[in-house]
């Protein structure tokens, strides 16, 4: 639209039809022309002002220590006041309380407690008393203690005697009901004895170990009816550190007939 036009449109809103041709219609020219100069001045000034806020609002902004300039400032979020509420019918059932506890985490309390009936149980001097205990791990407890550690039970600890260093390792866990103690026909190539038995109502795998280097070893697997896993085994390389030879000692401090009698130990159950 031309300005002459938009004149007469803003004139004809104004002043309703148009005036007589006796009237100066220059001058009424003139005074619509000025209108429509400041409604257009007043209009800029308008828009100039709402960006000036816009802008000095993002320089207070970016001006902020630790804030970077260059960095574009994520929308806002949803909040619980911005969400509306949801009906009735919209609302779902609570649910459980948060943090979920599971059947394998268990207080440490309860641990430390468990794990020092535990130690109760080996100290009845099953282990023959020419033998002297060495701590594997330094943290102040006996070197028969047993430790929690990855959801079971542990004692490691060297044995010394006249003939050198052995070791002792026996692990507790919980299988649950339906574990099935290993059968024989998976013997390893160095395996040199393995039988299977059941002792007590306990069902045990016992085997044993010869390596060409010299290693030796004689373990015990046993699965109580509980669920509770025994493994108990005895090498003759020390634990804490290897010697100058490769074995320590020229049999494992404890036989398997030993092993068996550790493995079947009333008491010796993960709960």
């Amino acid at each position: 639209m031309s300005g002459d036009g938009e004149i007469r449109e803003l004139l004809g809103r104004a002043f309703g039809p148009e005036p007589p041709l006796a009237l100066d219609r220059e001058a009424v020219l003139r005074r619509g022309r000025r209108a429509v100069r400041l409604r257009r001045v007043a209009t800029s000034g308008g828009v100039a002002a709402s960006v000036l806020v816009v802008l000095i609002g993002a320089a207070m902004i970016t001006g902020l220590p630790g804030h970077d300039p260059e960095e574009v400032a994520a929308p806002p979020s949803l909040t619980p006041a911005s969400v509306p509420a949801p009906t009735t019918s919209e609302v779902a059932p609570p649910g459980p309380e948060l943090p979920l506890t599971t059947a394998t985490s268990v207080p440490e309390p309860v641990i430390e407690a468990r794990a020092a009936a535990l130690t109760k149980v080996l100290s009845t001097r099953i282990i023959p008393a020419e033998f002297t205990p060495v701590a594997v791990v330094d943290d102040g407890r006996a070197p028969l203690e047993f430790r929690y550690a990855n959801g079971g039970y542990h004692l490691t600890a060297d044995l010394w005697d006249a003939e050198g260093i052995g070791s002792l390792d026996l692990t507790i866990n919980y299988s649950g009901p339906d574990r099935k103690v290993p059968t024989c026909a998976d013997a390893s190539p160095a395996e040199t004895a393995c039988s299977v038995l059941q002792e007590s109502n306990i069902r045990m795998r016992i085997s044993a170990e010869r390596h060409s280097s010299g290693y030796l070893s004689n373990a015990v697997y046993a699965l109580r009816p509980d669920g509770t896993i025994v493994y108990v085994t005895s090498t003759n390389l020390t634990v804490r550190g290897f010697v100058d030879k490769p074995t320590s000692r020229p049999a494992p401090p404890l036989d398997a007939k030993l092993l068996q009698i550790i493995a079947t130990l009333p008491g010796l159950t993960y709960y």
